[in-house]
């Protein structure tokens, strides 16, 4: 009887976004502060942000995604797949 290869654990998009903007140095208040500036009427607040992080919050439109991504110059599809562990399991 064979086993089934264990399955590897996806990262959330909440999970990218809080490495994401860890690595970018900034808080979720500093992140939801800066996407505000940028974009007055998303209303972005650190709670929102809290919560798509603590994936309490799970629908996340298109532009939020976008947005997000801006702040730490990053692409949006690296806050929807974990492109770096991807490219490790290929190899």
């Amino acid at each position: 009887m064979t086993s089934e290869p264990s399955a590897i654990e996806a990262a959330s998009t909440g999970q990218l976004l809080r490495r994401y903007r860890k690595l970018a140095g900034l808080t979720a208040q500093e992140l939801a502060h800066e996407v505000n500036s940028r974009y007055p009427d998303d209303a972005i607040s650190a709670t929102v942000v809290f919560n798509i992080e603590a994936e309490r919050k799970t629908a996340i439109t298109i532009p939020e995604l976008a947005h997000f991504a801006e702040v730490p110059a990053i692409s949006p599809i690296q806050l929807l797949c974990d492109c770096a562990a991807a490219a490790r399991r290929v190899r």
